[in-house]
């Protein structure tokens, strides 16, 4: 290469390099140019989207900084440019405040659109002019408006005191911060009700200032209060108080009264569940929210029997020992002497001998000396005192005679007497029932093979439409049927249940309620077949009584429980071939047999063959609950269920009580009560509900017995359906005769139409007779289906009965009335306004189980639907087979939850009926009872709440005592009404009977009502209660000794429940301790068990009498509450029980 090329190629490429050079710098550039913009165009949208948050929280107004003038100034608050409200103490470090001056203050607005001044920050400005007039100065501090966004912050506390009063419940809290604040919790969300020393976090919202490192500045609002630690176990009683209010578990953790659940009297050893957070108060680290019985302590064996006080020296005064008497039967008398001697050296003077049983009830009549007769007993005398001992009543009892002597002191014996003898007072042989051809052992595999081939045929009706929802099967899961059956013991049971499904354990909340009820119905689900097998039968032929159906025997079928019902089905398969299952269904319930369809060539062919028989319940039932238990959280809100706080909302009806009228305040209009005869406490529930302020919160009529809630409940129903336009009402009940009852009253009241109101009912009701057949034309059958998919006529029966009823038709009642169950149809249809239904009634809550009570409420409108629960919480609830799922929450209705939770639990510190009326009135004037029956279940169970209306001066009821009083001892007040007979009779059991009876309470029942009978008494004024079936049959038997056709009802607890008699007889049997404990556990029997005593004994318009071995039934608290009751008016008949102390002569 030359030498020019070479320079060449050196110039080319020193050009290249220098023009890449300038290039990558202009690339450079560019790309400088490009960051440029793109951070503008960032910082663009920082700023606006800045500006965008600003304009958020100035449209949203929630904090914000401001500048006003004091416009007003006093002791307790001030207000700012006429508007805003602060309290005092927001200015405690300003001295020189004052009308006119000009401050900066945050602001926040509540949930309620209410403006609260949280903070004064700084004075801006001291005074207006000396006119009065503000000053024109300009300021940059006029200016000032910012606004602030918000944040939740957590700070732990403890409570340190709680002001009541009648509005609102103060808790002053010391955070961790040092610093004292004060709460209404009425205000804020809080799931329990706080004590002194309880350890919680309390939720407060807080002003997000960047100004601060955690970005928190003022305190706007108090959000919610929660344990800082809970604890959900189970332990043991180590400790109950000698005043009763209170205790220990597990030596460490405390509790008190208020927090047992409902009518439970703690016994030291007693298993309980308990719910508790951490307290510092005592010595204690625990304070228990809720305890729960799950096992009650091993009652003490039988005490001896007290031995014969035979030869005691008491100041020398020996008496000679007592022999104890027997007489073979009522009527009979016998001479008795007892001998006392003076050994002493000294003269004693005897004033009088008493025998403390009224003369005309007492079984002791002293001949000589006469009980008034007064004399000296010289030192070695001795004095012989003769009676004569009448037989009055059957069994062993016992009397006291009692010689008092001078200088205040006295001697007492104590006389047992035996009327006749237990074997010879049962003269009539009980009924057996039959036996059980049942055999478990390879009987069920039979029908549960799965190669079988099912031959289904014989339903009971066709449907006559579709439905637009379907409803789950919800089938019970295989693996707790094998728990539950396979185990050995209930016991067993239960503990297999627990450890597989932990959480039954625990406390029912939002995110375990589904999931808990579900298996709460598995486990009733369980238990219903397992007594449904009562009914199974092998070997057995049916009967051809026409050509429509068979027949199958079984005794007494009408009466036994648990009942079948129409459309029930029944499954046969051959002994020898168990290839083949035929299933049929139940068309008729007869008092011995069953009326039965199968398949058709079936049906036609039976020829007399022996087949193995099983029945089974239908399942749509427990369909229904489960599938309501799965959508009510979804449906409604969070609160309905689980209530924290009461967010109130503007009244459907602004109206109140003035001088007893209803006044409409926004027409001012005085509206017409329909029931003029309504008590103020009636027409406050009436009030409140109109109100519905707390909605869609149920609301409580809490109406104790004899209160007239089904008249509360009945003027709820006509006020809403006039004075609420819109309203479409659904009125439940936990029975047929309860819907009943309600449907009678609504006819009677004239104020509906015939076609404005129906009453749902089902084919079975009708079929055993369920519905009266005067309420027939108010009645459609429940056999629902869309409108289109059928006829639109409506089909009637001769009685007026409507059939084949499509919602079209029902969506024009403004009231439907029916059991839960039977309204649950109503959940597989899509009405055209999805919330049609504005109200739900349910009565008799009480007796509701939840997942039944959640039935309707899925019906509602989410937001503005008003529920209503009218029941007693105190008296018997829903009626449960599964032991397991009763313990673990099924056998607590959801009025009872409720009203144990905050807000809706009693507090008489806050509320001067005792609850928020927002959400609970209780009814208090009693039309039931004479005043001193009403008051021992007062006293026992309503605080002493309830006001006899029935006067003891010239009322029906007392004219009714006043026909009896010559059978019955004198007592203190002429006018008392309760009497206790004390006779210790042997609780017996038949071999082939789980149930009790006792023929010694059983035969002096039958002697009282013979000599009521005497006195013109009438069958039908009588009621006779007593807890166990067998004594039930006992005293029916002696019963059809007087007449057949005058036999008082005599029946369980159950069946007294919401019913009343002029005399009440009370029959408790149990004479050992030692089955207490199993009565408790199986909810039997009267002691520990109060809820069960109060229906018992509430029932009683007149007279109440009772049977029974007071020194067993004195070992529960609230017995010896009435056993004192009736000793203190001189009604008890007796040896006095020991716990009593001694008697006053």
């Amino acid at each position: 290469m030359n030498t020019l090329e070479m320079v060449l190629d050196l110039a080319f490429l020193r050009f290249s390099k220098n023009r890449r050079e300038v290039k990558e710098k202009e690339l450079e550039k560019v790309l400088k140019r490009l960051e440029d913009k793109n951070e503008v165009a960032e910082k663009n949208d920082e700023e606006a989207k800045e500006r965008e948050y600003l304009e958020e929280l100035k449209r949203s107004g929630e904090c914000v900084k401001k500048a006003g003038w004091i416009t007003k100034l006093l002791p307790t608050y001030g207000i700012i440019d006429d508007r805003y409200r602060f309290e005092i103490n927001l200015t405690e470090e300003f001295t020189n405040l004052a009308e006119g001056c000009r401050v900066s203050y945050l602001a926040y607005k509540q949930k309620d659109g209410i403006i609260k001044v949280v903070k004064i920050e700084m004075v801006l400005q001291e005074a207006w002019d000396c006119n009065g007039a503000r000053s024109n100065e300009k300021s940059l501090d006029q200016a000032i408006e910012e606004y602030f966004g918000t944040h939740l912050r957590k700070v732990n506390g403890t409570v340190k005191s709680i002001a009541a009063t009648q509005t609102s419940s103060i808790v002053t809290i010391e955070t961790e911060v040092d610093r004292e604040v004060s709460v209404d919790i009425s205000t804020i969300e809080i799931q329990f009700n706080p004590a002194v020393g309880d350890k919680i976090v309390l939720t407060c919202k807080v002003q997000t200032d960047d100004t601060f490192l955690d970005f928190s500045g003022a305190v706007l609002d108090f959000v919610a209060i929660n344990p800082v630690r809970t604890m959900i176990d189970v332990g043991t009683v180590t400790r109950v108080n000698p005043s009763g209010d209170g205790g220990r578990i597990n030596r460490n953790i405390a509790f008190r009264k208020a927090a047992l659940e409902a009518e439970y009297v703690p016994n030291q050893g007693d298993i309980v569940a308990f719910d508790a957070i951490e307290n510092e108060k005592d010595d204690c680290l625990w304070r228990c929210l809720k305890v729960v019985l799950t096992k009650r302590s091993e009652l003490p064996h039988d005490e001896p029997t007290q031995p014969h006080e035979t030869v005691i020296n008491e100041r020398g005064i020996v008496v000679e020992e007592i022999p104890p008497i027997f007489l073979p039967d009522i009527g009979q008398k016998v001479n008795l002497d007892i001998v006392i001697k003076n050994t002493s050296n000294r003269t004693h003077k005897l004033f009088r001998t008493i025998i403390p049983v009224a003369r005309k009830m007492s079984q002791l009549e002293l001949l000589s000396p006469h009980i008034d007769d007064s004399f000296n007993l010289e030192p070695g005398a001795q004095q012989t005192f003769k009676l004569l001992v009448h037989g009055r009543f059957c069994g062993l009892s016992a009397e006291q005679i009692v010689w008092k002597f001078g200088g205040g002191w006295h001697v007492k014996r104590r006389i047992e007497i035996q009327v006749g003898n237990d074997d010879t007072i049962v003269t009539i042989e009980p009924p057996r029932n039959p036996k059980s051809r049942y055999n478990s052992n390879g009987y069920d595999r039979q029908f549960a093979r799965k190669d079988a081939d099912v031959i289904r045929g014989g339903a009971l009706m066709k449907s006559t439409g579709i439905i637009s929802k379907v409803i789950g099967q919800f089938l019970v899961p295989d693996n707790m049927k094998k728990l539950v059956l396979g185990a050995n013991t209930k016991m067993d049971a239960e503990d297999s249940v627990v450890r597989n499904y932990p959480g039954l354990r625990h406390q029912l909340e939002p995110k375990n309620y589904s999931h808990n009820f579900h298996n709460l119905l598995f486990l009733e689900e369980i238990q219903l077949w397992s007594d449904f097998r009562i009914y199974d039968r092998t070997e057995v032929f049916f009967k051809r009584p026409n050509r429509d159906y068979l027949s199958l025997d079984i005794d007494n079928v009408a009466e036994t429980r648990p009942s079948l019902i129409l459309g029930d089905i029944i499954r046969v398969i051959s002994p020898w071939n168990d290839r083949r299952v035929y299933e049929g269904h139940v068309h008729k319930i007869q008092q011995n047999r069953v009326l039965v369809k199968f398949e058709k060539n079936f049906q036609n062919s039976y020829n007399g063959e022996l087949y193995n028989v099983q029945f089974q319940y239908t399942r749509g039932n427990f369909r229904k609950l489960h599938h309501a238990v799965g959508k009510i959280l979804d449906q409604m809100e969070q609160s309905v269920i689980f209530p924290t706080r009461v967010d109130p909302k503007p009244p459907q009806v602004d109206v109140e009580i003035v001088n007893g009228e209803m006044l409409d305040q926004k027409s001012g209009k005085v509206l017409k009560w329909f029931n003029g005869m309504l008590n103020e406490a009636q027409k406050r529930a009436i009030k409140n509900v109109l109100r519905g302020e707390a909605r869609p919160m149920p609301y409580i009529i809490f109406g104790p017995p004899g209160t007239g809630k089904t008249y509360t409940v009945l003027e709820a129903i006509l006020q809403i359906a006039t004075n609420v336009p819109h309203s479409r009402i659904l009125v439940c009940a936990s029975s047929n005769s309860a819907a009943n009852l309600i449907t009678e009253r609504l006819i009677s009241c004239r104020y509906f139409f015939q076609g404005d109101f129906i009453r749902i009912v089902g084919l079975s009701a009708i079929d055993r007779n369920s519905i009266p057949e005067h309420l027939h034309p108010y009645c459609a059958l429940c056999d629902i289906s869309i409108d289109g998919t059928t006829s639109n006529e409506i089909k009637e029966s001769e009685t007026g009965l409507k059939m084949q009823c499509n919602s079209k038709y029902l969506a024009e009642k403004k009231v439907i009335i029916g059991t839960c169950q039977a309204l649950g149809s109503f959940m597989t249809l899509n009405l055209r306004n999805k919330n049609h239904f504005t109200h739900a009634i349910i009565d008799e809550a009480g007796q509701c189980s939840e997942p039944e009570s959640v039935i309707p409420l899925t019906l509602l409108h989410p937001d503005m639907g008003q529920i209503i629960l009218a029941g007693d919480p105190r008296q018997l609830g829903p009626q449960i087979l599964s032991s397991i799922a009763k313990n673990h929450g099924l056998g607590v209705s959801l009025l009872d939850r409720l009203l144990e939770r905050f807000p809706y639990e009693k507090n008489y510190d806050r509320h001067a009926y005792g609850f928020d009326e927002r959400l609970v009135t209780k009814l208090i004037y009693n039309y039931r009872s004479i005043p001193s029956v009403l008051k021992l279940y007062s006293d026992l169970f309503y605080d002493e709440k309830l006001v006899p209306t029935i006067s003891e001066e010239d009322s029906e009821e007392i004219a009714f005592l006043e026909k009896y009083k010559s059978i019955l001892p004198d007592t203190l007040n002429p006018k008392h009404g309760v009497f206790f007979f004390s006779v210790i009779g042997e609780n017996r059991q038949d071999i082939d009977s789980p149930s009790w009876y006792n023929p010694v309470e059983a035969k002096n029942i039958f002697i009282f009502c013979t000599k009521l009978y005497k006195l013109g008494i009438k069958h039908s004024d009588i009621g006779i209660i007593t807890p166990y079936k067998a004594q039930v049959q006992r005293i029916r038997q002696f019963m059809h000794q007087i007449d057949e056709d005058k036999i008082p009802k005599v029946g369980s607890v159950e069946e007294f429940q919401g019913q009343e008699r002029n005399i009440i007889i009370l029959s408790t049997v149990r004479s050992s301790k030692s089955f207490l404990a199993q009565d408790f556990k199986h909810s039997m029997g009267f002691v520990q068990n109060n809820k069960r005593l109060n229906v018992a004994i509430s029932r009683a318009k007149s007279l109440l009498i009772i049977f029974g071995n007071a020194n067993l039934l004195a070992t529960d608290p609230n017995w010896c509450k009435v056993i004192r009751y009736a000793a203190d008016q001189s009604a008890f008949f007796g040896d006095l029980p020991l716990q009593l102390g001694s008697q006053t002569y």
